[in-house]
């Protein structure tokens, strides 16, 4: 009999003499008093101490119950009819965040909504596209993680007043899907989805899908040159000069695996390709990545192409480069006022073209705001909104739209569980 059987046997025994002598009128001994008093204080010890470590781990489980519980919430309370409509006339039930920040002596108001809930799933770099108006269209890789074999291509649509479920729209077996951008050329019926395939960052293949349908269907895969990633997380550019032309980043990673933003021009819809440059920071062999490229308007009139970019760990800003030759040559980028933690960036032009908004990471991936430039990028408000800050959570990867009403539309990970949608109106 081992000694922890032993001790559970003795006492019992003790016990059933107790009972023994008491049935019988004799007393019990001091020695069995002495026993079953240890015993039991042995015992009550146990029970206290396990009692106490059971609360302590029952508070640690409603504390993360909480925490997940308010995230889930933030992300589900969103109205399953009259997104738009809500928004403008503010009539809407569903959580509403009123910024007090001043833009043109307007109030902005933020409307949050959601987009899909995958709880145990990655969901990552979303970009959205207005394919019609109160039409909406999203697409986003998502899997267990980031990397793994079942990551997929997904899209998700907004319609008739309410986002309807995610569909696949592109995988390859045992190969993970990343980064897809979409974007709808002016003066096109085409819908093009830029994406990439490969197991890690340096064996990326660009391909992409085309949709005469507003995506609905996809054309098969077609796989872009050796070299050409097409746009590796923001939306491209059309440039004024040649409607039919993209300006797009392109994340270049050369046999000396550096990373180094680049140029790419496609004047037929993807079908053939030319870069430029590559822009860097001055000294610098890994230093910017992921263009946000726009049209400039100088002083003078002449139109330039500017791009914001996101910078390395070190460098800490977000930075801007220019061409003054659509694109052949880049000026040195140089660094903004703005804060970059090393974190995706995308911004838009309000309807009347004469202001920027960049969607940002601040001091960490954890605090999302809003910038606003009225001179082209040059100068900066910051904390125009605050989106997102929670330490310890993750809000990256942003982007940004402006649809045919005017309003901006924000969309962005979270926490790498949910894609979030936040619709922004400007004030008047």
């Amino acid at each position: 009999m081992t000694a922890a059987a032993g001790m559970r046997v003795v006492p019992l025994l003790m016990l059933l003499a107790l009972l023994a002598a008491a049935a019988d009128g004799r007393p019990a001994t001091p020695k069995h008093r002495q026993v079953l008093h240890f015993y039991f204080r042995q015992r009550f010890r146990l029970m206290i101490i396990s009692s106490f470590y059971l609360a302590i781990s029952f508070l640690c489980l409603i504390k993360e119950y909480k925490k997940w519980y308010r995230s889930v919430a933030d992300c589900c309370n969103y109205p399953q009819e009259g997104h738009l409509r809500a928004v403008e006339k503010g009539d809407s039930g569903w959580r509403e965040l009123e910024l007090q920040r001043r833009v043109d002596g307007g109030e902005q108001g933020l409307h949050l909504d959601a987009l899909m809930q995958h709880a145990l799933f990655l969901n990552h770099e979303a970009l959205e596209v207005q394919v019609e108006k109160d039409h909406f269209l999203v697409a986003y890789f998502a899997g267990s993680k980031e990397g793994a074999a079942d990551v997929k291509i997904w899209s998700q649509r907004f319609k008739d007043g309410s986002w309807q479920a995610p569909v696949v729209v592109d995988q390859e077996q045992s190969v993970p899907m990343w980064n897809p951008v979409l974007f709808k050329p002016p003066n096109s019926t085409q819908l093009l989805l830029f994406y990439k395939i490969g197991p890690d960052v340096r064996s990326w293949t660009g391909a992409m899908k085309r949709s005469e349908d507003g995506g609905a269907t996809w054309q098969p895969r077609e796989l872009l040159p050796a070299g050409i990633l097409g746009p590796t997380k923001n939306k491209a550019c059309a440039r004024t000069l040649h409607d039919s032309e993209l300006d797009s980043g392109l994340l270049s990673i050369s046999k000396s695996a550096t990373k180094r933003a680049s140029h790419v021009v496609t004047e037929d819809y993807g079908r053939s390709w030319r870069r430029h440059g590559p822009i860097d920071v001055k000294g610098v062999a890994q230093g910017v990545i992921q263009p946000y490229p726009y049209a400039a308007t100088g002083a003078s009139g002449t139109t330039t192409l500017r791009v914001l970019m996101r910078s390395f760990t070190g460098l800490g800003k977000v930075y801007i480069a220019e061409s003054k030759d659509g694109g052949l040559t880049w000026t040195h980028a140089a660094p903004t006022a703005l804060p970059n933690p090393n974190s995706g960036i995308d911004g838009t032009r309000t309807r009347d073209g004469g202001r920027l908004v960049l969607a940002y990471n601040a001091r960490s991936r954890g605090q999302l705001k809003l910038a606003a430039s009225d001179d082209d990028g040059d100068t900066w408000r910051e904390d125009v909104a605050t989106l997102e800050d929670a330490a310890g959570m993750e809000f990256s990867y942003p982007a940004v739209i402006t649809s045919g009403d005017g309003l901006i539309h924000v969309t962005y990970t979270y926490n790498r569980t949910q894609i979030k949608h936040v619709v922004i109106q400007p004030g008047r």
